[in-house]
């Protein structure tokens, strides 16, 4: 989905209270995006990260009062069959380029990896997520 076209389904999802611009992003590459919006109800939060105008992750932060992570677990392994990768930090499942993962508390993201590997070959050596130093970090600022 396009930038737009995500600010236009929050404003209509009740599970948001998404409040629309100003989008901010510290993110170490300029021609990313990031919709950070509070949920309702199940979800505290929403992260939907852009790259070139396209949702490539998006990143659900659940209320670990209401949902616990071994309903999501069961619920996701009913869907989507066991996990490929469980470890007691989280559960991944691999469908061609979409890594779907659950990570504790009750953390469900979902994620592009074609284009996150893009954006990684992409960068600048310095500015690889991977390779951010703490001085850079702090130069963000």
């Amino acid at each position: 989905m396009t930038l737009d076209a995500v600010k236009a389904a929050l404003r209509r999802e009740p599970l948001f209270s998404f409040a629309g611009d100003p989008v901010v992003s510290l993110l170490p590459t300029g021609d990313q995006q990031i919709i950070e919006t509070d949920g309702s109800a199940f979800i505290e939060r929403g992260y939907f990260q852009f790259a070139d105008d396209r949702l490539f992750l998006l990143t659900l932060r659940l209320d670990p009062a209401r949902v616990d992570y071994f309903s999501m677990l069961s619920t996701l392994s009913d869907k989507y069959g066991n996990p490929e990768e469980l470890s007691p930090r989280d559960a991944v499942w691999q469908f061609g380029d979409v890594r779907l993962a659950l990570e504790r508390p009750v953390v469900v993201k979902y994620q592009d990896t074609a284009v996150t590997e893009q954006q990684v070959d992409a960068a600048e050596a310095p500015l690889r997520l991977r390779d951010v130093t703490l001085e850079l970090f702090l130069g963000m600022f």
